[in-house]
């Protein structure tokens, strides 16, 4: 959700910022949905899976700094596939 939320900001003038909002909000309550059935279902968070998740976040934004804004270089950061 970090790098959504960085994307709404970068763009929070420009059309493609509603975009980065409307994204962000529908997987909010995407996330929210999956709870609520794993709460009725009786399943819990895994921590080790939460913590996965916020590491692959974190890489994930790193490869987008790196990757910049420029044209051009979201083509080596779309080959570089972890």
């Amino acid at each position: 959700m970090e790098v959504i939320a960085h994307w709404v900001k970068v763009h929070k003038t420009e059309p493609l910022g509603s975009f980065f909002v409307e994204t962000e909000r529908e997987i909010k309550a995407d996330q929210e949905t999956l709870r609520d059935v794993m709460r009725n279902l009786g399943v819990e968070e895994s921590k080790v899976r939460q913590v996965g998740a916020w590491a692959a976040e974190k890489i994930g934004r790193a490869r987008l700094i790196i990757a910049g804004d420029e044209p051009g270089n979201w083509d080596w950061c779309s080959r570089w596939k972890g």
